[in-house]
């Protein structure tokens, strides 16, 4: 898929359980046309561009030419619910190197030794880059998920992380 064959879709909200996942779920008849499946990067685009793997839609989103992003995503790339976005797929690199910071807001950035490994797991399969923020699930002093933001991927621009990645977490705000 070239550039000129960027497809238009309008941004519907996300599921619950997609926030801070980077997941993006697509309308099934579109997929089919455009030779996407789940799992495969593809690049949105708004005001700016982002990130994002393909999720599996809704049978009831069919037909709709509708996306399914969160908040985080939206903010991202500057759209709000009901605009139309262009999506294109798109390569990424594999990630050597991963830094996050814990999001805006929130205290006790500290991760314990027990953390890291909670965090890279969640991380793993993720398509990121720098400026995008993502949730960590379960390592807050309640367990509840944290919104961590990334500071920086090596190799830079689009990035997968796998099990060779090394992630590191910046404790200071």
């Amino acid at each position: 898929m070239n550039i000129q064959n960027l497809i238009k879709l309008e941004v519907k909200n996300a599921f619950p359980e997609d926030v801070g996942r980077g997941r993006a779920r697509i309308d099934r008849r579109v997929c089919e046309q455009y030779g996407l499946t789940t799992g495969d990067a593809i690049e949105l685009k708004g005001a700016k561009t982002t990130v994002a793997s393909v999720g599996k839609s809704d049978s009831l989103d069919d037909g709709k030419k509708i996306i399914r992003i969160d908040n985080l995503t939206r903010n991202l790339i500057g759209v709000e619910l009901g605009e139309l976005i262009k999506i294109k797929k798109t390569k990424v690199k594999k990630a050597k190197e991963v830094v996050i910071t814990l999001g805006h807001g929130y205290e006790g950035g500290r991760v314990g030794k027990g953390s890291l490994p909670i965090i890279k797991k969640e991380l793993i399969n993720s398509f990121l880059e720098k400026g995008k923020t993502i949730v960590v699930s379960g390592i807050g002093p309640y367990h509840e998920a944290l919104p961590y933001v990334v500071d920086k991927t090596v190799p830079k621009g689009y990035v997968c992380v796998d099990k060779s990645t090394v992630v590191k977490v910046r404790e200071e705000l």
